[in-house]
């Protein structure tokens, strides 16, 4: 296995591909007894159009695929649920889809090349029958249901669908009933045989284990250890307009407090690293909104928010800036954010601290193995690699840079969404 450094840190990782293509990463912990592992595929619910494995022509399947076939994963062939075998261990497991991403997880103190094993047999043994699909429909349907019934998660996805005209990504993840009772056997197997091969994949493990025993484990096992490296997946390339879907909308909700959410849509760079791209307007955005902003300060004074949170989205195509809170006066809270992007007022004064408070952040995050291991799966399905370099790219982020990539954000396409309560 490759040692690699994690630069600017006193901690390493291990990696090494196998030839069948499934990328693993340990990182290991000499004084942490707990260990946590995560079996992830490049499959998540944007993935609906692609051409499948051993096939020439592009096919479209249902939305809320992905999370349906995570679902489908946990019943074997033997009728052995695995939640049942890992709990005999003390092991919690568990799984989730996002847009981008599927995950087999597992966390504990003992019997760990068992549990890695039969994790590593079960998601390489899918069991999918007309009988146990059906079945499965309803299940998912109440959860669909339930969800909906949740005001943030019916902001979220009004704002996702007020931002975005064709990019899946204003789909909500576990699809709508309709989509989901058109699921068949036939496509959970076209969509597992295209994405969940070793080559779209990797394993993360960190953990007091000798990395060696990882890879010993991966070779042993026969159900990993039959699939064969596969070409890259051909997925259907998404023309999303610069324009949003809605500019602004208000409606009632069963909810005591006013919610809302208001994003800015700008064209992501083709010539700029996106990690960097991205960590550059973060700087800035926390230099004005951050913990120790002016702007919050004024917000608490004017009362124009009982809380409120920011982050940014990446897509192929957008970068978005969302803020999302609970307001009284949600369009004078917009109004103010609005202002606060047109003045750009933050010094590299301001950007050097919040730079320090992010290094300090790299610095403690190393302390939490889970931590660690989430980090680099995100940036292995994020930016396609993980970044061991990741506290010197930082700080090879000038302010000038950082300034310039700001001042150039497209201000003009923004969605706001304001659920009011009902009269």
């Amino acid at each position: 296995m490759k040692k690699v450094e994690f630069k600017g840190l006193d901690q390493s990782y291990y990696t090494e591909t196998l030839e069948n293509g499934l990328q693993v990463y340990v990182i290991p912990y000499e004084n942490k007894n707990q260990y946590h592992v995560s079996l992830v595929t490049k499959f998540g619910s944007d993935d609906t159009s692609f051409i499948p494995e051993g096939e020439k022509e592009m096919t479209t399947v249902p939305n809320g695929i992905a999370h349906f076939l995570e679902h489908k994963m946990f019943e074997t062939e033997k009728g052995e649920d695995p939640f049942t075998f890992f709990s005999k261990t003390g092991c919690d497991s568990n799984a989730y889809t996002s847009y981008t991403q599927t995950a087999y997880i597992l966390s504990g103190t003992e019997s760990f090349e068992t549990n890695l094993d039969y994790l590593l047999t079960y998601v390489n043994s899918p069991y999918f029958t007309d009988e146990n699909v059906e079945k499965e429909k309803g299940i998912i349907a109440e959860e669909i249901k339930m969800y909906d019934d949740d005001p943030e998660r019916a902001l979220m996805e009004k704002m996702r669908q007020a931002t975005y005209q064709v990019d899946p990504y204003r789909i909500s993840i576990g699809g709508r009933v309709e989509d989901i009772e058109r699921i068949t056997k036939e496509d959970l197997y076209k969509t597992y045989n295209t994405f969940y091969t070793p080559s779209n994949m990797a394993l993360f493990v960190t953990g007091s284990m000798n990395p060696e025993t990882v890879i010993e484990v991966c070779k042993k096992n026969k159900a990993l250890m039959h699939r064969k490296k596969t070409k890259p997946i051909t997925r259907k390339k998404v023309e999303e307009p610069k324009e949003v879907t809605q500019k602004y909308q208000k409606e009632e909700a069963n909810i005591n407090n006013a919610k809302f959410a208001y994003t800015i849509k700008t064209p992501l760079p083709k010539e700029k690293d996106k990690f960097i791209y991205s960590a550059s307007i973060g700087l800035c955005l926390d230099s004005l909104f951050g913990a120790s902003s002016m702007f919050r300060e004024e917000v608490r004074n004017e009362k124009l928010a009982t809380g409120f949170t920011y982050y940014r989205d990446l897509t192929d195509d957008y970068l978005c800036i969302c803020f999302l809170g609970e307001s009284d006066h949600p369009d004078e809270f917009i109004k103010k954010v609005v202002d606060t992007f047109q003045k750009k007022e933050f010094t590299e004064s301001d950007v050097n601290r919040i730079r320090k408070v992010w290094l300090s952040g790299e610095v403690m995050r190393m302390d939490s193995p889970r931590v660690v291991l989430r980090d680099m799966q995100d940036d292995w399905i994020e930016y396609d690699r993980v970044m061991p370099e990741r506290c010197d790219t930082l700080r090879s982020i000038s302010y000038e840079d950082a300034r310039t990539n700001f001042e150039n954000l497209s201000l003009e396409e923004t969605a706001t969404v304001i659920l009011v309560p009902k009269k």
